[in-house]
C-alpha cells in the first residue's frame, strides 16, 4: 500500500470514495430451514433484524405496539417485544449460517435447549401460534384506541385538572387506566412526575 501524507488533512478534506460491498447471502438453496431463537442485545432487536436480513435470511420479530407519554404533553407509539431480546430466524443447519448470524450486529448468542449445548429450534406450528397471538393482542390494542377516540376522554385532548388542592393546571389526556381513571400528562412535574391518574369527574375539558 503506497504511503499517504495526511499531515495537511483538516476536517472536510476530500480523500476519496469508499466502495461498500454488500455481504453475500447465506446459501439456502435446497436446504431445510429450521427456526432458531436468537438472543439480541437489550433493546436492539430491530438492529439485529436489519443485520440478519442483509445475510439473505428472513427473521421474525414478534412485537406489539403501545402508547407512552412523550414530551410537550403528547403521547407516542412505541414498539415492544413480545419476548424481550429474542427474535426468530429460519436458518439452514450449516456452520456458515450459525457463524455469520452470530457475528451480525446486535446479536449476542443463540438460545440452547435446557441443560444442553444443543441449539433450540421451534417447529413451524409453534411459530404460527406466536403469529396468531401477536395479531390477536395487537388487534385488541387497536380496538382500545378506536374506543378511546370515540370517547370524550380520547388521547390528546386538553383538560383542566386539579392535582394540587385549589390549583387547576392544564394537562393532556394520555389514556384510560384499567380502573376507569384518566391518565393526564401535566405541563410541569409535580413531586417528580408528570402523568397522574385522575377520576373523570375531576376533569374539565378545555373548550375551543
Amino acid at each position: 500500500m503506497p504511503h499517504v501524507d495526511t499531515s495537511t488533512w483538516v476536517k472536510g478534506t476530500h480523500v476519496g470514495y469508499v466502495t461498500i460491498v454488500k455481504p453475500q447471502p447465506i446459501a439456502t438453496a435446497g436446504l431445510d430451514l429450521l427456526w432458531h431463537v436468537v438472543i439480541t442485545e437489550p433493546g436492539r432487536e430491530a438492529r439485529a433484524i436489519a443485520s440478519i436480513e442483509q445475510l439473505g435470511l428472513h427473521p421474525y420479530w414478534p412485537h406489539l405496539h403501545r402508547k407512552t407519554p412523550g414530551g410537550r404533553r403528547r403521547s407516542r407509539e412505541i414498539t415492544v417485544s413480545m419476548f424481550p431480546s429474542r427474535i426468530l430466524v429460519p436458518m439452514p443447519q450449516t456452520m456458515e449460517a450459525w457463524s455469520r448470524v452470530l457475528a451480525a450486529r446486535g446479536v449476542i448468542d443463540f438460545m440452547t435447549q435446557s441443560g444442553s449445548e444443543k441449539l433450540a429450534t421451534l417447529p413451524e406450528i409453534v411459530v404460527e401460534e406466536v403469529r396468531k397471538m401477536e395479531a390477536k393482542r395487537d388487534k385488541r390494542y387497536r380496538n382500545l384506541l378506536l374506543r378511546a377516540e370515540k370517547s370524550p376522554y380520547h388521547p390528546g385532548r386538553d383538560v383542566w385538572v386539579e392535582i394540587l388542592p385549589l390549583r387547576k393546571m392544564l394537562g393532556k389526556i394520555v389514556d384510560l387506566d384499567g380502573r376507569g381513571r384518566v391518565n393526564v400528562l401535566t405541563e410541569v412535574e409535580i413531586f417528580g412526575r408528570q402523568v397522574w391518574p385522575v377520576e373523570q369527574h375531576k376533569l374539565k375539558f378545555v373548550e375551543g
